[in-house]
């Protein structure tokens, strides 16, 4: 138990104490950072243990489906990257994979609705002296800004904020269940971690939040992560990020696993390309779908990855994605115990690809996969993913490399 702590220390970056790691709920925990640009390219062994209850998705299911088509469900086309109409729900994601049966968050149940108009009408709900905060069953509609960290701490929440309204950061805490948030913009976006006494515990995890239609665009003196997820049935749509390091990080539960995650219809931009736009770890059940991902810009010569996937995962989604300045790193590389990944779709996704890696995988990390019609436009490289071999569990096909051109 003593190394799990370490580990989980370490992997946090959080502050090591005497006693271990420091177990404050609402105190902001940043992800590692990687030393180094995600460059090179192939694909270095993973691991595999016995990991007990944690799934990593292997089964006798032969090779994924290959009936995985682009388009949405009325048969009309969809190109890749954000969408002209609004993604409210499982219908509007377009086809998934047979097989994957990636759960929507449960909505809220409200019984009531308050506007929030200065900062005695927050304090009175969600800082009461000597109580608890009174803000379960309840929308609240800000229409001020709040600048420190925002905590929803009982199920049943909503938040609505008017376009402009900012609020510091907002912070999801343990064992809340139901909370949706539209509109407004953040400075960063947390939940708490599932932790009692450094460690992780399912019964901790928040479950089944929507953020829609949100902004996230840190403060200068902000670590500069915007969603920072530990949870199960999250889905963020509809939304923007500017972030200076992680655009969106599932982690920091390990040995749990976070489930089904959607991010769908979404601009998500990692600016200084200092860390990958989309990074999970140890994440069951994951759609990724009709996103622009940029990271960093067009006059850096390296960046991080714009997708990446770790640790013990299984039935991870992408598609029809608009991937911009750098590439995808599955199982490999992320600096883990094991990498085991089960069950990986990546079909029709373009990349406007400017750094040295383009794609990369685990050969024995990465257990069952199908690549296809992915499409690259380049001038780096000429294949798009070619090992020399590949596992039997593999399916690549149709993914195609051209010359460069910007992204629109």
């Amino acid at each position: 138990m003593a190394l799990l702590r370490l580990i989980l220390c370490a992997a946090l970056a959080l502050t090591l104490m005497a006693s271990g790691c420091k177990d404050d709920e609402f105190a902001p925990q940043n992800p590692p950072s990687d030393a180094g640009a995600d460059g090179g390219s192939g694909g270095a062994d993973g691991g595999s243990s016995d990991s007990g209850t944690v799934d990593a998705g292997r089964g006798d299911t032969g090779t994924p489906d290959a009936g995985v088509d682009g388009g949405l469900p009325d048969g009309s086309a969809a190109g890749p990257g954000p969408l002209q109409g609004h993604v409210n729900g499982l219908k509007d994601l377009g086809p998934l994979p047979a097989g994957l049966d990636i759960q929507w968050p449960a909505a809220p149940t409200i019984t009531r609705e308050i506007d929030i108009d200065s900062h005695a009408d927050y304090a009175q709900y969600f800082q009461p002296p000597g109580g608890a905060p009174a803000t379960a069953q309840t929308r609240f509609r800000f229409h001020i800004g709040i600048n420190e960290t925002v905590v929803v701490q009982t199920s049943d929440t909503e938040l609505i904020l008017d376009p402009d309204v900012k609020l510091l950061r907002l912070l999801i805490g343990q064992a809340v269940h139901r909370v949706r948030v539209s509109g407004g913009v953040f400075g960063e976006i947390e939940f708490s971690l599932p932790w009692n006494n450094g460690t992780p515990e399912e019964g901790r995890f928040a479950t089944d939040v929507v953020f829609d239609g949100v902004r996230v665009e840190p403060e200068a003196d902000q670590y500069g992560l915007a969603f920072a997820i530990r949870a199960k049935r999250v889905a963020i749509l509809n939304s923007e990020t500017q972030a200076k390091v992680y655009s969106v990080w599932v982690g920091g539960m390990e040995p749990l696993q976070s489930t089904d995650i959607v991010l769908a219809n979404n601009r998500f931009a990692s600016v200084t390309g200092s860390e990958a736009t989309v990074r999970m770890h140890n994440v069951l059940r994951t759609v990724t779908v009709h996103n622009r991902l940029t990271n960093g810009t067009s006059s850096q010569t390296d960046s991080k990855h714009n997708y990446r996937i770790h640790g013990i995962a299984a039935e991870n989604f992408a598609a029809r994605n608009l991937l911009v300045h750098s590439g995808v790193m599955i199982g490999e590389g992320g600096g883990v115990p094991v990498e085991q990944i089960g069950q990986l779709w990546f079909n029709d996704n373009v990349f406007h690809q400017l750094r040295p890696s383009l794609y990369q995988m685990g050969l024995s990390a990465v257990q069952e996969a199908q690549i296809r019609r992915n499409h690259a436009y380049t001038d780096r490289h000429d294949c798009f993913y070619c090992p020399s071999s590949s596992p039997p569990g593999w399916d690549l096909a149709e993914n195609t490399v051209g010359p460069y051109t910007p992204a629109p």
